[in-house]
Formats: C-alpha cells, structure tokens, sequence
C-alpha cells in the first residue's frame, strides 16, 4: 500500500513539472508579420548561468521590420528536461518580421 502511495505522489509532481509551460513576447514594432524564424537554444542544467544571443535585427534585414520575439518553454521542452534530470533543458525562439 506505501509503495502505490508513494508511486501516486511521484506521478502527480511529475506531472505537475511537466505541465509548466512559459511563454514571453516582446513587441517591438508592434503590428503584424511572418514567422522569420523558429528555433531552439540548447542549455544545460536547467539554463543556469548561460545565455544566448540573437541578432533579430540582423534576421529581419533591419531593427524597423521586427515585429516582435517571442520565448517559449513547451511541454515538449519539459518531457526532455523532465527525462533528462534537468541536465538538458531546451528553449524555442520565434522571430517575426514584416
């Protein structure tokens, strides 16, 4: 009976951690454009102390067609980190352009 209490508890934090999803958008110029570009960043140890570095400007073909930037942690982000012990933790980029 304590080894499926134990097994329940470790399931429903499991899936607690797996369903936090974030999602940050910058608006820049504001207005509406295209998908530019969609990728990830690979970052290790849940992120701590890295960083990565993007030149929208240079992907938009100039600072006044971005449109915005957006951040994203998804659910399929999690499964890995969660898989992964945190050891790898996955981030999606979007940049959209006029």
């Amino acid at each position: 009976m304590k080894t499926a209490n134990f097994f329940t508890i470790i399931l429903l934090a499991s899936t607690l951690f797996v369903s936090a999803c974030a999602r940050q958008e910058f608006s820049i110029n504001g207005g509406s454009g295209n998908v530019a570009r969609d990728e990830g960043n690979h970052f290790f140890i849940g992120g701590t102390f890295q960083s990565q570095t993007t030149n929208v400007a240079e992907i938009c073909g100039g600072a006044k067609k971005v449109v915005s930037v957006e951040a994203e942690h998804t659910f399929l982000n999690s499964i890995i980190s969660l898989v992964s012990w945190g050891i790898y933790t996955p981030r999606q980029y979007r940049v959209i352009c006029r």
